[in-house]
């Protein structure tokens, strides 16, 4: 065999033995892509039955509603007598303020 012809039947080996090797990496990454049997994200069983939930959170309620309230205009210095607490439920014909 001349020295050229070696040479060539060389590269061709390597070069076999190269996509020999990307093949099995490339089959290999597939494989290990699967899913596999046991998820790492747990799971259970779905039953019927009630559902509970519960939200604990913290913020500001603010009213729908609101309304300006206007003191009456009388002679001299007006003083508030009663006044319901921040936040206190009110219906129709409460007194909030007393003047």
């Amino acid at each position: 065999m001349t020295r050229r012809r070696l040479l060539g039947v060389t590269a061709a080996l390597v070069l076999l033995v190269l996509a020999a090797l990307g093949a099995m990496r490339v089959i290999r990454t597939r494989a290990s892509s699967a899913p596999p049997d046991d998820p790492l994200v747990p799971t259970t069983r779905v039953t019927r039955g009630p559902l509970e939930l519960g939200v604990h959170a913290t913020g500001e309620l603010r009213a729908s509603k609101s309304a300006m309230l206007i003191a009456p205009s009388v002679g001299g210095t007006l003083r508030i007598l009663r006044l319901l607490d921040t936040g206190e439920s009110v219906k129709t014909g409460d007194v909030i303020a007393e003047f």
